[in-house]
Formats: structure tokens, sequence, C-alpha cells
């Protein structure tokens, strides 16, 4: 009969090596399986229990943990089989955690506390068996839910986490591209989640739009040191009354349905983003036939445009074409088109707004009513 090797251990954690009370369980990161805290022993992989939960080759443990976090991995001594793990309530016999992968880089990291029934077990079935350990790991699991990806300026968001055992403080901090933090103040624990609200009026920044900042949420516990998780958010460097006022096809619904294409930067300009360049030497003068000569790499009067890096343009009109690639409008800004309708006329613009972000419109006309004025020329591939 095949045999596996189990192995109970204790990490180092931050504080030391977790001590197990000599009478009962009450420190954090405490855990027995089979009714032993530490050691190593063999057992059979199939084990007498019936009936089977998972697999007629699965080994069940009795198994309490206290209020931590514990890592199970298996190694299988080169078979390449796959090893899981799952945990029922030893009562009711109830399954309260699928099965998890404890095989490979890592293990399973789970939040446990109480009595269970750890149940193991590999498939295909090795013959070499495998290697089980578990450890205490860290003191709780932090999850961020709310907000992520585009926050707009002077709007308040839920910051929202989901923070499992015994923290004596949970707090939220805007990080930014070179990883200095910013407190957003104190999460308070309503209907099961940690919350806050916070109005974001601070743009962070984003290594001038090569970095998405973070939203952390970080808890702090009593035994075992700190816990953090982080999600990617950015604040717009601008508010809604500036963006709605620039383009009339602009919108915010929500931090992942909105206009917003690419974060801030300061050294693209729309005249190179419509040519497909972060930078480009030179400026073109708001003087239409020098934007010709710029769009088509002409050596003109204004500039001898010959060598400007990025795509060039062959063809150019002053009135309206189907299937423009951009568009020069009045107020001296360029936006790309992406997308036509059947008659070719343009439903989808992108556009770099100066310093500030790229941004979708979805009409030619998106800002008539405002500073970069209306369509001036058309400009083909």
């Amino acid at each position: 009969m095949k045999k596996v090797k189990l192995v109970v251990w204790a990490l180092l954690l931050i504080i030391g090596v977790l001590a197990v009370p000599a009478s009962g369980f009450a420190s954090p990161g405490s855990y027995t399986l089979d009714g032993s805290s530490y050691g190593s022993w063999w057992v059979n992989e199939t084990s007498s229990h019936s009936p089977y939960v998972f697999d007629s080759h699965e080994r069940k443990f009795s198994g309490h943990f206290e209020n931590y976090v514990f890592q199970f991995a298996a190694n299988t001594n080169g078979s390449g089989s796959t090893v899981l793990v799952a945990f029922q309530n030893p009562t009711t016999g109830a399954v309260v955690m699928s099965p998890s992968v404890i095989s490979g880089s890592g293990g399973a990291k789970l939040f446990l506390n109480g009595d269970y029934n750890v149940i193991v077990w590999d498939a295909p079935h090795a013959s070499t068996g495998y290697t089980l350990t578990v450890g205490a790991y860290a003191p709780g699991q932090v999850n961020v839910l709310a907000p992520t990806s585009f926050l707009l300026k002077g709007n308040t968001y839920q910051i929202e986490a989901s923070v499992s055992g015994t923290p004596t403080a949970v707090n939220a901090y805007a990080v930014d591209a070179g990883g200095t933090e910013y407190s957003l103040g104190a999460l308070s624990l309503s209907g099961g989640t940690y919350k806050r609200n916070y109005t974001f009026n601070t743009t962070y920044s984003s290594n001038n739009g090569a970095t998405m900042p973070k939203l952390r949420v970080k808890a702090t516990y009593a035994v075992g040191g700190t816990v953090s998780s982080d999600v990617s958010i950015y604040v717009t460097n601008q508010n809604a009354a500036y963006y709605s006022g620039m383009d009339s096809t602009w919108f915010y619904s929500s931090t992942w349905n909105n206009s917003f294409v690419g974060m801030a930067n300061n050294d693209q300009m729309c005249y190179e983003y419509a040519v497909d360049q972060r930078t480009v030497s030179g400026e073109p003068y708001q003087i239409d036939q020098d934007v010709i000569d710029y769009m088509l790499k002409q050596n003109g009067s204004y500039h001898n445009w010959t060598g400007r890096a990025g795509t060039l343009f062959t063809s150019y009109s002053t009135t309206p074409i189907p299937y423009p690639d951009v568009i020069y409008f009045s107020g001296f800004h360029w936006a790309k088109v992406t997308q036509w309708d059947a008659s070719g006329n343009p439903t989808e613009l992108l556009s770099k707004w100066g310093p500030d972000e790229v941004i979708k419109s979805t009409s030619a006309n998106a800002f008539s009513g405002g500073s970069y004025g209306s369509p001036r020329l058309y400009f083909k591939k």
C-alpha cells in the first residue's frame, strides 16, 4: 500500500516562533493535526473512514486551528501529480471549504478558526507518494474590495475591504509609484467588512504615467504584526466639471465604466499621441499648413518635418471624409479615430488632453462646445 509522509511544522514569524499552549488553544497560530502540534510520521494514504468525500485515496485528519492563516503545501517527489486539500465540518460532515491545490509553488494559504476535518488526496495517484506540510503563515487575510481603477478627482468613494482574523486596527493608504504611503484614515467594521468614505482630491504620482498608484488596506494584529493588500487606483488630474466642459460626450458611470483610457503624463501632447510617439522633436505651429506638413512629413515654410518620428499620413482633407484616421481640431487639438459607422463616420476618438489623460470621445463634434473647437482637417494614412 502506498505511503505518504506527513510533516507538520510552524513557520518562523516576524515575532519569533509560535508556541503551543500547554493546555487548550488560545494563541492565534496554534494548531493540531490528528492530536499533534508538531513532528512527522507516516500514514496510509487510503483512509479507513467512510464514506469518502472526494476520492477513494483521500486521507482525513482531525484538525484544530486558532484564528490564523495557515499554509498547506505538498511535495510530490517529482511525480507531477496534483495534491488537493479540502475542509469538512466534523459534526455535520458539510464541506466548508472547497478543494484547493497545494502542490506546486507556495501551496494554499487559508484562514482557519476552529475544528475541521482536513481531507487530502492526490490525482492521479502517484506511486511515489507526497509530503504534506502545514504551518502558521499570517495573522489574517486582507482583500481590498473597492474602489479600483480610475477615480475622479473630487468624488467620494467607499473604501471597503474584507479582513479575517481579529485585527486591532484597519487603515487605508494611497501609495504612489515611488512607494510612498499617504494615510486615508481608519476603516470601521460594518456589515461584515471594513469601510470608510473618502473624498479623493489628490493625484498621486504615477511616475509620469508609467506605474499605476495603489490603494492599500493594512490590518494590524496583536500577534503576528501586519497584513496588507493592494489594488490599483488612479486619481484623475481634473474634476468632472472640467472634463464635461471640454467634451460633450465625456461620461463617468463608475470607476471602470468611463471615458478614461490612459493615465496622465507631462511629456506627451496630443500631436505626439496622434502620430504614435511619446515625444517628437519640435512642435507644429497653430497654422493649417504647418499642421499638414507635420502630418505628411513634408519640408514646409515653417518647419522641415521630413525626419519626424512616428506614423506617416499620406493625404488630408478640409472637409469630412469617410474613415479618417486622425482629425485636427480648430483649437489646436488632434484625435485618433478608432471606430467608424458603416458609412465611415467617426464613432470613437482617442486623444491626449495636453498633460492630462488619454480620453475616449464618441463623436467628431465632441469638442465643439469647448476650447478644442470643431473639426478642421481630416487625415488618412
